[in-house]
């Protein structure tokens, strides 16, 4: 972990070695979780942990237990913060072989209960037993749509949608926009009810950002 001053504001910002993606200072203890974690990550991956920390992709009730569907799991970053948030086991869709390389090596390092799935996503995978959706699939993220018109509903889902078009059609289904990237280059956006939403508090947020509970490890 690095301390440099931002390039914008000028400001003291924590960087993960040689990566040039910055976090702020408060979440200095979800860098040095990263940090103690071992996991192997790209830049890609990197990014996504930033956009993570900042709460957007968590969903708004405790994982628990819970099983997640992690399609365009990359590095396998997402699915260490869900395991850290208590999920049971995280189904990881990825069809990019060098990082299903580095799913697999995440896995035997850490431990972490990953189901690695090396394919192109495809709608099998929507069938599979699961609470909740993660769906980073650069550009290819219609196949959500096609899934919820044949079996009439999803579950919980937060996703990164690319293409304007594509952003207004999701919203017809009941998404909304939680976060625009500074190009307009994609949006992230979920599916929470209103009154779901509301069930996780501001602070409950804040809390998770700081101190997540430990990852369920692989039976063994």
């Amino acid at each position: 972990m690095k301390l440099k001053l931002s390039k914008r504001k000028r400001l003291p910002t924590l960087f993960l070695d040689e990566f040039k993606v910055a976090f702020p200072l408060w979440a200095y203890g979800f860098v040095r979780d990263i940090e103690d974690s071992n996991l192997m990550l790209d830049e890609t991956a990197v990014h996504a942990l930033a956009e993570v920390q900042k709460g957007f992709y968590r969903p708004p009730f405790s994982l628990k237990y819970k099983t997640v569907l992690d399609l365009g799991a990359c590095c396998g970053e997402t699915a260490w913060y869900y395991l850290k948030l208590g999920a049971r086991k995280v189904y990881c869709v990825e069809c990019d072989q060098d990082r299903v390389s580095i799913l697999q090596r995440n896995k035997k390092v850490t431990g972490l209960n990953l189901e690695i799935i090396p394919e192109p996503l495809n709608l099998k995978h929507l069938d599979l037993s699961y609470d909740f959706i993660k769906c980073d699939v650069e550009g290819h993220e219609d196949i959500l749509l096609e899934y919820k018109e044949y079996n009439g509903s999803l579950k919980p889902c937060v996703l990164e949608v690319h293409g304007k078009e594509r952003k207004e059609r999701f919203e017809k289904n009941g998404f909304r926009v939680v976060k625009t990237n500074a190009e307009d280059l994609y949006w992230i956006m979920n599916n929470f009810s209103d009154n779901l939403a509301q069930s996780t508090s501001k602070q409950d947020n804040i809390f998770v950002q700081y101190r997540i509970e430990k990852p369920l490890l692989t039976s063994k």
